[in-house]
């Protein structure tokens, strides 16, 4: 059996079922909760595709919230478990990402975080251009009344209007060296297989982070060595697919971000990749070879 966590809005997640539930059992949930928890057979998953971060609904108090996170942290950390996306419940930081992705070989753009004006202030005199971020790798959100509605933190540049705005201090925020890029890449990475996309504007004026922006995704070819440096990077955390965010400038590749949970619905459309299918070919593939 596989365990398949998602969002019931997902229609990249959709696509995949519709490949699955024709050749083997899946288990879908969209939220955890004691009840459901205790009467879902977890001890028979050998395989988990986690699409989206985890809801937890219907618990009485922080102790019985507590036990859901442990046991989550439980199931998804055994080793007879093969799991698909990124365990939330216990991320590494972006810091810790962006530092290792130097570590491999990325041109990472230079970062801090603080919560003093005054700081911010000295980063943004040495950088001269500096950008905000959440602190999460996928700060996307919505509310319990309006499901539909989506709502996601872009990058936004800091300028001299908003830094007046600002108090002396704040809550901790991560800032990062502006880097005016030639082209900007979103890589969807399966098991080793690579679907690269470029992000195009549809016009001149492109806002900070162009997923604010209209855009459209054309195929894109990488070079070896900017695989194996993303090889190397989804290895070391243990991530058997994510969305990778890249800049080039000047023919030098700046890592950005990973998004293990691996939005890539726009790149499988738009490039022609059909990735749903992709992705359900190898579920079905590692789940019959369990089963020998």
């Amino acid at each position: 059996n596989m365990l398949f966590l998602t969002n019931e809005h997902d229609p990249s997640s959709t696509r995949i079922l519709d490949y699955l539930k024709h050749e083997i059992q899946v288990t879908v949930l969209d939220f955890f909760s004691i009840e459901k928890i205790s009467t879902i057979p977890f001890d028979e998953f050998k395989i988990i595709f986690l699409k989206s971060q985890i809801h937890i609904k219907d618990y009485k108090n922080l102790v019985e919230y507590g036990e859901i996170i442990h046991f989550l942290n439980y199931l998804f950390g055994k080793t007879n478990v093969s799991l698909f996306g990124q365990n939330y419940l216990s991320q590494p930081s972006k810091q810790k990402i962006l530092d290792v992705a130097r570590k491999i070989g990325f041109q990472v753009p230079d970062y801090i975080v603080v919560n003093s004006k005054a700081k911010l202030n000295d980063f943004i005199n040495r950088k001269n251009r500096v950008v905000c971020k959440s602190l999460e790798s996928q700060a996307l959100f919505s509310f319990e009344d309006a499901p539909l509605e989506r709502y996601n933190c872009f990058t936004h540049e800091i300028d001299k209007a908003n830094f007046a705005e600002l108090p002396e201090y704040f809550f901790p925020s991560f800032f990062q060296e502006f880097i005016r890029k030639d082209l900007e890449l979103k890589i969807f990475f399966f098991k080793g297989t690579f679907f690269p996309a470029a992000l195009i504007p549809d016009n001149q004026v492109v806002k900070t982070d162009i997923k604010a922006s209209k855009y459209r995704c054309v195929p894109y070819a990488i070079e070896e060595h900017l695989k194996s440096m993303i090889y190397q990077l989804m290895t070391f955390f243990n991530w058997k697919m994510g969305s990778i965010d890249l800049l080039i400038k000047n023919d030098h590749a700046y890592f950005l971000e990973v998004n293990p949970s691996g939005q890539f619905g726009n790149i499988s459309q738009e490039c022609g990749y059909n990735i749903e299918e992709f992705i359900a070919n190898e579920l079905i593939r590692e789940y019959k070879n369990d089963r020998i």
